[in-house]
């Protein structure tokens, strides 16, 4: 059957081209032109609808918001006028090259509608360094955008793309070289001009309270505003080196001993504690066995950028102390780290084992794996797991962390990522998500069940053994509920609390160390204290840290932590620069 559609395909193709390779006279394609050309802005416009009713941005008026900022408009227009040309120096065709440009311009605010819906934040420069991820943007599509409807509309605008190719005005050789010394001069004055007004500032230098996630959140709403403003922060931003402090390190007495646990750690995906919320106060459906005995965590992200809460548990840094470009720490940041807690771990003679619910591509996520330290890495494709995220159960990867673990001849350390709870939430139809309802809450809960069903029969199987085993769950962001979570109010009465998720120790002997509320930063050194482990002399830094700092980080005294990036960073050189 497929043999038999190859084929077919390719007959349909042939005759199309030999369709295509007949005369057509001046005066027939002239009038196709004209026609084509006076119709373009209809069928700029019919296209933009219909690719924002698929994106489920219909709610966002592109009109309205597009334009809103002045900056925006010289921006996008001038885009407009240098893709048109670049279109039409390759293409030779007029109208099909205003089309193409307007088309391209419908998917960059379709694309920051979908950002801004998910994470809060538009696109930006730091985005355009990874364009071209093809694995992270076959996942989101999947997740993200109704595949089968926009094959049926993007159907017929193919078509017609491929009639105007046949149709269209043809450019010669001269004004295509007029094409192509304009879209040079359109683009040099538009470098110049159109990112002349880049802010030259770094918040979170200036101010270390502030979060890299919430400065990101602050930009404008639109993308080319929003690309310009970051186009100086897509290098990495390494902290200021002091020479005149030293960090006092605490001195570890702590050994590995030849009795070492088996340790499973657990980052469930947009995981917090319901009861948290005023609106949860005193409701059975809100209390969740997974919560009992829990502790606060702080993250560093809020909706979204689940690989950052990763890399700050195996780094044991902040992101966002390497400026707005360490977002992307799984390209640029994991490969330089040289005392990741995995690979400490597999210094001691652990086997490590990562499980990960999605295509290892995404975010570059098996080559970062590979750099923390992992020995095995297990992605969603080779477990098969359903491509839609909020079908597939945490179970099936504790099934395979289980497996691993009776076939296991040494103490073995297992990361697993879920996915269940990953966003968007609310109607299973996503195209009509309401905010304004309790779809969102409802739909959390639901997936709770669920999650706690699987975690607490994971957990009783595998503390059940003569084996010393350790368990560590923890959340890595608050969901986004397109926005509206930052606004639910809290049992505390904070309603801005959106760095706030939780984590939780089991284990099968006595605890040696008491829990606290702490920072993401920090979870591997409660690894290594829970565990009865020494992981060197960069993660006993850490562990002193967290200790001066009372298990803070953001806000801890700026001169500690300059002195300790100081150590860390430039004398034991925990980064390779």
């Amino acid at each position: 059957m497929k043999g038999q559609f190859t084929v077919t395909m390719m007959e349909a193709l042939r005759k199309f081209y030999e369709f295509g390779s007949k005369p057509v006279s001046a005066a027939f394609r002239k009038r196709v032109f004209s026609v084509a050309f006076v119709f373009t802005p209809v069928w700029i416009y019919l296209a933009a609808r219909v690719l924002i009713i698929i994106a489920n941005c219909e709610s966002s008026h592109i009109q309205d918001y597009a334009w809103s900022d002045p900056r925006e408009m010289s921006l996008a227009g001038g885009f407009f006028v240098i893709s048109a040309l670049a279109f039409l120096v390759v293409s030779a065709r007029l109208t099909l090259s205003v089309i193409c440009s307007a088309a391209l311009i419908v998917l960059v605010y379709m694309g920051n509608d979908i950002k801004l819906s998910q994470l809060g934040m538009p696109i930006n420069a730091l985005d355009l360094n990874y364009l071209f991820d093809l694995e992270r943007i076959k996942t989101l599509g999947q997740n993200y955008l109704n595949l089968k409807v926009l094959f049926v509309y993007a159907l017929p605008i193919f078509l017609i793309s491929l009639v105007l190719w046949r149709y269209d005005f043809k450019a010669g050789k001269f004004e295509r070289f007029l094409a192509l010394t304009a879209t040079l001069l359109f683009l040099v004055f538009y470098i110049n001009d159109g990112f002349a007004f880049t802010p030259s500032r770094d918040v979170t230098r200036t101010h270390p309270e502030a979060e890299g996630w919430r400065l990101l959140s602050t930009l404008p709403r639109v993308p080319f505003a929003a690309i310009a403003s970051t186009m100086p922060f897509r290098s990495l931003q390494m902290p200021a080196r002091v020479t005149n402090k030293n960090f006092a390190l605490a001195p570890n007495v702590r050994l590995a001993s030849g009795d070492l646990p088996d340790i499973v750690a657990v980052l469930n995906e947009s995981l917090f504690n319901p009861a948290s919320l005023a609106a949860c106060q005193g409701q059975p459906k809100c209390q969740f066995p997974m919560f009992d005995s829990s502790q606060r965590l702080h993250v560093h992200v809020h909706g979204g950028g689940t690989w950052l809460s990763e890399f700050a548990f195996m780094s044991g840094m902040n992101w966002s102390d390497f400026g707005e470009a360490g977002m992307y720490a799984p390209y640029n940041l994991a490969s330089k780290l040289r005392y990741p807690l995995p690979k400490q771990l597999r210094a001691l003679g652990y086997n490590t084992v990562a499980i990960y619910p999605v295509g290892g591509g995404f975010v570059n996520a098996r080559n970062a794996y590979k750099d923390y330290g992992f020995d095995e890495f297990v992605d969603g494709d080779q477990l098969n797991l359903h491509m839609l995220w909020q079908r597939t159960r945490d179970k099936l990867l504790y099934e395979r962390a289980s497996s691993v673990l009776r076939k296991a001849t040494k103490p073995t350390f297992i990361f697993v990522v879920t996915i269940m709870n990953h966003g968007p939430h609310g109607s299973k139809d996503r195209l009509s998500f309401d905010p304004t309802s309790d779809g969102a809450l409802t739909d959390y809960l639901g997936r709770l069940t669920y999650i706690n069903e699987d975690t607490e029969s994971f957990i009783a199987d595998y503390l059940h053994s003569e084996r010393k085993r350790l368990f560590m769950e923890f959340g890595d962001h608050q969901p986004f509920f397109n926005g509206m979570m930052k606004e639910l109010p809290k049992v505390d009465g904070k309603l801005d609390d959106q760095f706030a998720t939780f984590y939780r120790v089991r284990s099968n002997y006595s605890l040696p160390v008491k829990l606290n509320a702490t920072d993401i930063s920090y979870l591997g050194t409660v690894v290594a204290q829970e565990a009865g482990l020494r992981l060197g002399e960069y993660w006993d830094d850490n562990e002193a840290l967290k200790a001066a700092c009372h298990d803070i980080y953001k806000s801890c005294d700026p001169s500690l932590r300059l002195a300790y990036f100081s150590h860390t960073l430039y004398g034991l050189k925990a980064i390779n620069q």
